[in-house]
């Protein structure tokens, strides 16, 4: 009997321990807002944290307050609460806050308050405020010393932690106000400390980190200020190392939408405004040649291994709207080239995405008058000629209740018809299509004007089978020089996911393409410090049709393209980075035995990062579905196999870092072009392979041996072995090549 209830003890410690396990890392922080204050695509955490967090791996789910506390507590994908709100914000029911943060924290969720708490309101007494303030910041390890210290002109720093303070912005030029407060438990961390001259009494502690997340008083975590029109952002904190403290993400493996086969991400999109705008570069003088000729024939006929997709206004090529059969046939040319996909830019090209939302024409009705090709309805004759006249105005008198923003005189660049969602999505990729090859289809829509589509729009597109991108404008240079200009993988709308291209268009370098037309020229800047000292984004060549237009604008987008030429990395389509980010969101990272892990729902995203993971390497034996590894930064870079559904990453110690190991597993260091369906042998290793331009690739094999390559076609493979590593040239294929190494001793 006795040993039946040992069995039966053992059973359930055994399953107990499964379902332990079975629950996947979290990595969602839920942020608070308030949408009476702000938009949340306007708002700090957007803006400025939410890019951090995705490089420590998290994703931001964004709750308006508007709508009461949310119910976290049968959420285990959440691991924390994140808020940041604005000088003097006050919530209306602190008390409830206060009680709602505290059984969190003891639920085991994690909170993290910059700035602003909210919660000291008027509009509850003074004792329970107090008493309720001081039963959460114990909870969070920390205790308010209950003064607020206005005049900081003889106060001074006694402490600063060098790995997290005076990350970007050195110094202060005012110390801001704050709330004294002090830690309580021996687990939070100090690493900002201030006190009045010499009065050990005065210290407070302005940042602090510890096993129940963070706290930044207001005006510490970045400076943030409008000088000359231009806003300054940049961080005195260091918000890489702040949050991986305060979030404690250490336990986490990293998905990675930067990264592919080992090597950076590269993609390059063209949104199609422009098209038919008459280029004046020298060569074409006098010769009416449209800007979207230009390109054809100086950029994508010319460099054929380079991935582009291309987007039209389809009002632009349609007779029926304003194209033009010089247009339509540029259309049909670029279409055909075999390094180029297709994308919509919508069809009427919308401005303001919102101002359509209620899916009223009327409300489009009072700036008929206004486009130039003549708005619908009746009068559109009428239109066309008071268009014609139309100079603008400083007043729109017609804007008044409206929707529409001052940054706009029409809600969309063509009204030939009344506005129709799905003439804007599913209709502009038919007529599209209609110009391609048959059988190839459009993959990808480019949100227009201020990128900012509505739930329903991204509901159209992704029914339409479309991956959609734009917004963003991530830019990382002497102009913007902070992280806090780099922004996230993308944004959350209602249920949907919008996802910004990677870096800006030559529109900002150019004052809204006014002036400056050189500007692009910069990428390089944002190129540079988005991969160096940390990898944040991939390099992304985002332009417009108009860069053909000009001389300087030309040699700008000439040399962005020669700098990617240069550059290792792996060339994919727009629609293959949105599909990987995606991913990003979407994955779920199930724990196993110590240091391994089981992947699920990644969708296209094939990287893991493990942050200071050169101590670490992939033990094979214990992974599934894994072709290679390498180290960069620091890091361990894990690269997965998208041939394996549910692929599962095992860890171990490293013995040598940079030498194949005897009996190792062949895996592949780093590649230019995707590899898949690896399988490994004693004495063979196959796998199949394909990308743009030249692959090159890098593999570690059993040192022990000596080992050749070869291709399943019997084409000629070029290749060099030697003390276990094995490097190849692959001459372009955009069909998936066979390869195999195979030992000879």
């Amino acid at each position: 009997m006795q040993k039946t209830w040992a069995f039966l003890l053992l059973l359930l410690l055994t399953l107990g321990a499964q379902w332990v396990y079975a629950a996947p890392v979290p990595r969602v922080v839920v942020a608070l807002y308030d949408s009476s204050k702000s938009n949340f695509r306007f708002s700090r955490v957007h803006q400025f944290v939410e890019m951090p967090l995705n490089h420590l791996g998290l994703i931001i789910r964004p709750h308006d307050l508007k709508q009461g506390l949310p119910d976290l507590s049968n959420q285990p994908e959440v691991r924390g609460v994140l808020t940041w709100f604005g000088p003097g914000y006050k919530m209306d029911r602190p008390l409830e806050y206060l009680e709602w943060g505290r059984k969190l924290l003891r639920q085991g969720k994690r909170f993290v308050i910059i700035g602003e708490s909210g919660f000291r309101s008027e509009n509850s007494s003074e004792v329970k405020r107090t008493m309720a303030i001081t039963r959460f910041f114990e909870e969070m390890g920390i205790q308010e010393l209950d003064e607020w210290v206005e005049l900081t002109y003889n106060h001074r720093f006694v402490y600063e932690d060098p790995s997290l303070t005076k990350y970007e912005r050195k110094e202060f030029r005012v110390k801001p106000p704050f709330d004294r407060i002090a830690p309580l438990s021996p687990l939070v961390t100090s690493h900002l400390i201030i006190q009045r001259g010499e009065d050990l009494n005065s210290r407070s502690h302005l940042i602090m980190t510890g096993p129940k997340g963070g706290y930044i008083a207001e005006g510490y975590a970045m400076f943030y200020n409008l000088e000359l029109d231009q806003a300054v952002r940049q961080w005195y904190i260091n918000p890489f190392e702040f949050f991986r403290l305060a979030l404690g993400t250490d336990d986490l493996p990293k998905p990675d939408s930067n990264t592919l086969a080992g090597s950076r991400i590269f993609y390059s999109h063209i949104d199609g405004d422009g098209w038919n705008n008459v280029t004046y570069l020298e060569d074409y003088k006098d010769q009416q040649v449209f800007s979207s000729q230009v390109i054809y024939e100086r950029v994508l006929k010319r460099f054929q291994d380079m991935p582009v997709s291309v987007s039209a206004i389809a009002a632009e090529l349609d007779p029926k709207w304003a194209g033009k059969p010089q247009s339509v046939k540029v259309a049909k040319e670029i279409f055909a080239l075999p390094n180029v996909e297709i994308g919509s830019h919508t069809y009427s090209h919308p401005f303001q995405w919102s101002f359509f939302e209620s899916g009223d024409p009327e409300k489009e009705r009072p700036y008929l008058s206004r486009y130039k090709g003549g708005g619908w309805g009746k009068g559109k004759v009428v239109n066309r000629m008071l268009a014609f006249f139309y100079k603008g105005d400083e007043k729109n008198i017609y804007k008044e209740g409206s929707g529409l923003i001052d940054d706009y005189d029409v809600p969309r660049a063509y009204a030939n018809q009344p506005f129709d969602l799905d003439l804007e999505i599913g209709g502009s990729v038919a007529f599209l299509e209609g110009l391609a090859p048959p059988g190839k289809k459009a993959k990808i829509l480019m949100w227009s004007g201020n990128t900012s589509p509505f739930e329903a729009a991204l509901v159209k597109t992704r029914t339409a089978g479309l991956e959609n991108i734009n917004g963003g404008d991530s830019r990382m240079d002497s102009k913007y020089p902070s992280y806090a200009w780099v922004a996230p993988v993308g944004r959350i709308v209602g249920k949907e996911r919008q996802i910004y291209s990677s870096n800006s268009n030559e529109n900002t370098y150019t004052d809204l393409w006014t002036g400056g037309f050189h500007g692009f020229r910069f990428l390089a800047n944002t190129v540079f410090n988005t991969e160096q000292p940390i990898r944040v984004k991939p390099f992304n060549i985002y332009y417009h049709m108009y860069s053909g237009e000009r001389q300087a604008s030309y040699l700008a987008l000439m040399e962005n393209i020669e700098l990617a030429r240069k550059e290792r990395l792996t060339r994919i389509w727009a629609s293959q980075f949105a599909q990987i980010a995606q991913g990003f969101y979407s994955v779920e990272l199930e724990p196993m035995q110590k240091e391994q892990w089981k992947v699920l729902h990644r969708g296209a995203l094939q990287t893991l990062r493990f942050d200071q993971g050169s101590g670490k390497t992939v033990d094979y034996r214990r992974s599934k579905g894994v072709i290679g590894h390498n180290y960069f930064q620091g890091c361990l870079y894990v690269y997965l196999d998208q041939t394996e559904p549910e692929p599962v990453v095992g860890l171990g110690n490293f013995r040598y870092r940079f030498a194949p190991q005897t009996g190792e597993e062949a895996s592949l260091d780093w590649s230019t072009w995707e590899v898949s369906g690896l399988e490994r042998g004693s004495l063979t290793q196959r796998f199949f392979t394909r990308g743009f331009g030249p692959g090159k690739q890098r593999w570690r094999l059993d040192p022990r041996r000596n080992w050749v390559a070869e291709r399943k076609d019997k084409k000629s493979l070029e290749f060099q072995y030697q003390d276990g590593w094995m490097t190849l040239q692959i001459p372009q294929s955009l069909e998936p090549i066979e390869i195999g190494f195979r030992a000879t001793l």
